[in-house]
């Protein structure tokens, strides 16, 4: 590899470096989500002195169906994000579905009781598979229930995340 390239190679490195920088800062302040909105974005850009940084974002969210119009540090960056490499890994016949037993090979944890009430409350389609959308719904479901702790959970039994499956 030339020099020329290799010199590039590790300016881009050094510009993802400083943008993830910038992210985690605005993550820690803004986001608790680890996304961020299209402003939020604009100003991490311009905070790692990138130029013409309205126009990436925007170019960013305009390709890319957004959940609350906010985007993870993978998602602007055009990497796969979290929750497309574990679809991935649950889908095992990659037919772009999980179904109950692709879930279950991977969540060996769970009974078969979990599974069932996870995909009852997340298979909006009824098909008994989780396609990305309620996959990631079910995630992030479980991600903000965890989050919000025990004190849910004593709160209303009914509503704790143990009827999460992915919470067990």
């Amino acid at each position: 590899m030339s020099w020329f390239l290799m010199n590039r190679k590790g300016e881009e490195r050094k510009k993802k470096e400083e943008i993830k920088k910038q992210f985690m800062k605005a993550i820690g302040k803004d986001a608790s989500d680890g996304k961020l909105s299209r402003d939020q974005w604009t100003n991490v850009l311009i905070a790692a002195g990138i130029h013409n940084s309205t126009e990436e974002v925007h170019k960013s969210f305009e390709t890319r169906v957004l959940e609350n119009g906010r985007l993870s540090f993978e998602e602007f960056m055009g990497e796969e994000s979290r929750a497309e490499r574990l679809f991935k890994l649950m889908d095992k016949d990659g037919d772009g579905f999980v179904t109950k037993t692709e879930f279950r090979e991977v969540c060996k944890n769970l009974n078969r009781e979990q599974i069932d009430l996870a995909f009852k409350k997340f298979d909006q389609t009824g098909n008994d598979k989780l396609n990305f959308r309620e996959f990631c719904d079910m995630m992030n479901k479980r991600t903000n229930s965890t989050k919000k702790g025990s004190e849910t959970a004593t709160a209303n039994p009914s509503n704790s995340s143990s009827h999460h499956a992915p919470a067990q």
